[in-house]
């Protein structure tokens, strides 16, 4: 038994919740993770 309900299907033209293009939004996530990385290198360097 096959349901065609929205919830089951994909678009290629599907926005994405916040910044209105998929691209931007893992760019978003990359470049916060490697602000945390950077953030956190520092704060291993000067603790030391």
């Amino acid at each position: 038994m096959e349901t065609d309900s929205p919830e089951n299907t994909t678009t290629e033209d599907s926005k994405a919740p916040l910044l209105s293009y998929w691209n931007k939004l893992y760019l978003a996530v990359f470049v916060n993770l490697v602000v945390i990385i950077v953030l956190l290198y520092i704060f291993t360097k000067t603790f030391e």
